[in-house]
């Protein structure tokens, strides 16, 4: 797989994404990158904080969405899962 079709969003792939394309002259590139990289972090902290307050709302995480099961396992798989309750 090259790097240009690599698709996690983990920081060493960035840095090759920049490294790459901007030797090649290619810098939009990787402005769009860095924005997909951005969008993703923005989408992931909505996403906890719509579990988190599931969470707090007494909702049972067995019944979400595939989706939404989905890009759980990514997280704890990824990135740790860091989930709080507060009363």
């Amino acid at each position: 797989m090259n790097e240009h079709t690599k698709t996690s969003f983990d920081p060493h792939y960035w840095e090759k994404c920049f490294v790459f394309t901007c030797r090649k002259g290619q810098c939009p590139f990787v402005k769009l990158c860095f924005r997909a990289q951005k969008d993703h972090e923005n989408e992931m902290k909505k996403f906890i904080g719509s579990l988190n307050k599931k969470i707090t709302e007494g909702f049972d995480l067995t019944n979400l969405s595939p989706t939404d099961k989905g890009n759980l396992f990514h997280l704890i798989k990824k990135h740790g899962l860091k989930l709080t309750c507060e009363s």
